[in-house]
């Protein structure tokens, strides 16, 4: 088994100038698997709207045991999940004009481990949202996301 982990940034100047900038929050965040931080632990990206798609997605995969697409927003770069049983098998890709490249090996994790990563990260960025009095229609989706599942 592999592990895995999401690391978003939530004390940064960038974080809390984007917050009191109101809108879409852009702030680090990044993946980490198998030794791999990808897209790179200085990327960024929108915070709020992708951990709730990457939410949806996990949804998705526990319900249905589809493949999953998690996309990042900016630049080419997604991971895409896939229920082994009670495993999730998570597999880095970079996309190119001429392909989509996978980035490292297939990391296997525990479907609980990776759903629970999951929810903690989601967790971490409301919570400091909350501190920051911030508010928007994203950050409700994310809140009502992490409420359903």
């Amino acid at each position: 088994m592999g592990s895995f982990s999401i690391h978003v940034d939530t004390s940064s100047h960038r974080f809390l100038e984007a917050v009191a900038a109101g809108g879409n929050i852009a702030s680090g965040i990044y993946i980490s698997a198998q030794n791999i931080c990808y897209p790179d632990i200085g990327y960024t990206d929108f915070v709020v709207v992708i951990l709730g798609w990457w939410l949806q997605g996990s949804s998705a995969l526990v319900d249905d045991g589809d493949k999953v697409e998690n996309d990042f927003m900016d630049g080419p770069y997604q991971f895409t999940t896939e229920k082994l049983g009670n495993n999730v098998a998570i597999r880095l890709y970079q996309r190119t004009v001429n392909k989509t490249q996978q980035v490292g090996s297939t990391v296997v994790v525990l479907l609980n481990e990776y759903n629970d990563e999951l929810y903690r990260a989601a967790q971490q960025l409301l919570k400091a949202l909350d501190v920051l009095d911030a508010s928007g229609t994203d950050i409700e989706v994310l809140r009502s996301t992490l409420k359903v599942l």
